[in-house]
């Protein structure tokens, strides 16, 4: 059993209502509540005296069968000052016979004598029909212009004081004490949590926020017996996901292989862009073959060597970010993309282009023309299965040109070529959706000049005798 002390030192002697003070064997209401609240009525309890008198807090109520179960926090609606919680209320009234200053030494102490922590607030000043109105259940003069005095120390003796105080007033006081005590240590010592003195502490809200620590409960029985205990609390950042670059990745077959795989190095291509930001010493990606393996992290694949699974594929990969510390403490975040390897265009090989030489460039005999048109090759190049809609065929001088994409050779407008007699020519093909190119390893076909004939000046003259008179002979020309 839990009871307050209330011990009156009278600087001005004060003559109170004529009326018995309430104490722990004589209780015969709720003090716990002013008016209605959730079903429980009760008033504020008078009391007087100058040598002091023990009264009850809310727990008693409950053990006395006054009330099912003791308050265990004040009601809404007045302002309560100074005080970060109110647990376990008790309310009085006083009223001031003649003027001076009021002055209480407040205590609470257990039934086998140890002090338990105990607060109060008090308001005034009102007459006897704004007391009749609180007491009635209208708390809206108690408000913050009303206070007079409040205390929220964690001490079991607290001392209250208005001065100075005059005849016929009334005033409210309050007095709460505590049955729980929540403290947190972050590495520096205990400190009190202000306010959070219920059996639970709610974690995560504006007033407690996420702290690790070492979260430590003191509880105070009705006899003043205290035991309490602790619990280690590490927070860790929930893990977010971030957008792949692309929900479908769409990878060339450009190595060495043109089979349809490729390996890719999944870590590097999407690592950056699915952690977002998030510190990739605390956090980690990884891929998986399946959502089930991703949510239960089971079977990782190997995040810089994945090879597509059949060829030209499209395979769905699924990625989670997770705590390196502890990869399985937070509920996990996934997300899922696409890798799809596409073909590279076909060149087909293409006869070489020949022209005979001739006097365009002002040289019949040099081996050079200026007539050649590359654009007509590309239909060999492409050949039937390569729509010449869908892919664009470039023409280089050098393996480098072509290899880069640098320096195209013009095939629409005549081209001269720049060796004479055979010029080796390099192509490069793309397929224009997704651009995907093939290049010839080496020339893929020749420009060729042939020389013109030549006419051998003085020609030998061939004679034949006419035998049968008639005009007519055969001529062997070889």
């Amino acid at each position: 059993m839990i009871c307050k002390k209330l011990i009156l030192s009278i600087i001005i002697l004060l003559l109170a209502l004529p009326i018995s003070s309430q104490d722990c064997n004589n209780s015969d209401f709720n003090n716990g509540v002013i008016g209605t609240v959730d079903g429980d009525t009760g008033q504020a309890a008078p009391f007087c005296s100058d040598t002091g008198i023990v009264f009850c807090n809310s727990l008693l109520l409950q053990e006395q069968g006054i009330i099912e179960e003791a308050v265990s926090e004040a009601q809404a609606g007045p302002d309560y000052g100074c005080l970060g919680s109110e647990p376990f209320p008790s309310w009085f009234f006083i009223r001031i016979d003649e003027p001076g200053n009021l002055n209480l030494t407040i205590s609470q102490i257990s039934t086998s004598g140890t002090g338990i922590d105990v607060d109060f607030i008090i308001w005034g000043a009102f007459d006897e029909a704004q007391i009749n109105d609180i007491q009635a259940g209208d708390t809206s003069l108690l408000n913050a212009t009303n206070i007079r005095d409040c205390s929220y120390l964690p001490d079991a003796v607290e001392f209250l004081s208005v001065n100075p105080v005059l005849s016929g007033e009334y005033y409210i006081i309050l007095i709460t004490n505590y049955t729980y005590q929540w403290f947190l240590d972050t590495g520096t010592g205990f400190n009190i949590l202000d306010g959070e003195t219920n059996a639970t502490l709610t974690i995560g809200t504006p007033a407690v926020p996420a702290i690790s620590g070492t979260y430590r409960i003191l509880v105070q029985d009705v006899n003043g017996e205290d035991d309490e205990d602790e619990v280690v609390i590490t927070f860790y950042p929930q893990p977010t996901i971030g957008t792949p670059v692309s929900t479908t990745f769409e990878q060339c077959d450009t190595d060495t292989n043109q089979d349809g795989f490729f390996t890719f190095d999944l870590a590097a291509l999407f690592g950056n862009d699915l952690l977002n930001g998030q510190d990739p010493t605390i956090f980690e990606v990884a891929f998986y073959n399946s959502q089930n393996d991703a949510d239960a992290n089971a079977n990782p694949l190997n995040s810089n060597n994945y090879t597509n699974s059949n060829p030209y594929s499209t395979d769905e990969i699924f990625a989670r970010i997770f705590l390196i510390e502890t990869p399985d403490s937070c509920p996990p975040v996934t997300t899922s993309f696409y890798l799809q390897v596409l073909q590279n265009p076909d060149i087909i090989q293409p006869t070489d282009y020949e022209l005979c030489d001739d006097d365009s460039d002002g040289d019949e005999t040099n081996g050079i023309t200026q007539n050649f048109i590359l654009s007509t090759k590309n239909s060999e190049i492409l050949g039937p299965a390569q729509d010449p809609a869908d892919f664009t065929v470039t023409y280089y001088e050098s393996q480098d040109d072509a290899n880069n994409d640098l320096n195209p050779i013009d095939q629409i407008n005549p081209y001269t070529n720049t060796t004479a007699n055979s010029q080796p020519i390099f192509v490069r093909v793309t397929d224009n959706t997704s651009l995907c190119f093939t290049v010839s390893q080496g020339s893929l076909f020749n420009l060729v000049v042939h020389p013109l004939p030549v006419i051998v000046a003085n020609p030998v003259l061939l004679q034949v005798c006419d035998t049968d008179l008639d005009g007519i002979a055969s001529f062997d020309l070889t």
